[in-house]
């Protein structure tokens, strides 16, 4: 379980776009998720349930999961303040409370860089277990690429690492919000061949990529995040199971 959430909760409250992923990243994973109304779609690793209430007002009927009692706590404030119909429950990404084949699609939007190597697998099989047929997943993290960025004008997002960055490379993570306040966290590298290796042996099949760029327009912002942009910042991976 990596910790940082429970003890930096307040960096994830939000109402409105905070960090850089929430221009680029997670706006871009609901709409490669589709018209999901009426559908029953698992936000794992919810946090404070930021998307998940973005999807309720869609129509969608959304179960929110995480491991961090803080955040979920946070989640189910603004439930009380807001009923949205979510249901939020504590569980870790490799033991899900729900039956087999019992969700239309799952979301894991920068969760699965916060584990290391044998959690990820274990729980991507869990995942999978409880998508149905013909199913949805959503994977949306920072673009593999900027671990090995090395352009000072990028300042939204550090990275620091002890030898060369391969598949389950350990990282200490500086992620940055409009305001400038740091989050820090252990992160884990893995690239995209990574990612389609393990759903392939899931049975996932009909792999759609997209190579998100940071634009100008995002990175004016926050006077925090730099001046460089055009690169991939984030990258967002659907894939049906089969």
């Amino acid at each position: 379980m990596n910790d940082s959430f429970a003890k930096e909760v307040d960096f994830w409250i939000k109402d409105k776009p905070k960090v850089l992923g929430d221009l680029c990243n997670r706006p871009a994973a609901i709409n490669l998720l589709g018209d999901m109304s009426g559908k029953i779609v698992a936000d794992i690793g919810c946090g404070t349930g930021y998307i998940s209430r973005i999807l309720a007002s869609k129509n969608v009927i959304v179960w929110g999961s995480d491991n961090s009692i803080p955040m979920l706590e946070a989640a189910k404030k603004e439930e009380r303040k807001n009923n949205l119909g979510i249901i939020y429950v504590k569980a870790d990404i490799n033991n899900l409370p729900y039956k087999n084949d019992s969700v239309d699609a799952a979301l894991l939007i920068s969760v699965l860089v916060y584990n290391e190597p044998d959690l990820v697998k274990k729980g991507l099989l869990e995942v999978s277990r409880i998508i149905k047929k013909g199913g949805s997943l959503i994977l949306a993290h920072p673009h593999p690429s900027i671990a090995s960025q090395s352009n000072p004008k990028i300042k939204w997002l550090k990275y620091k690492s002890e030898g060369d960055i391969t598949d389950g490379s350990a990282l200490k993570q500086c992620y940055i919000d409009k305001d400038g306040i740091e989050f820090h966290a252990n992160v884990w590298h893995y690239s995209t061949e990574f990612y389609k290796s393990e759903l392939d042996k899931l049975g996932f099949a009909d792999f759609i990529i997209n190579d998100l760029i940071v634009t100008k327009d995002m990175i004016n912002a926050s006077p925090h995040w730099g001046t460089s942009h055009g690169y991939f910042g984030f990258q967002n991976i659907k894939a049906t199971k089969q």
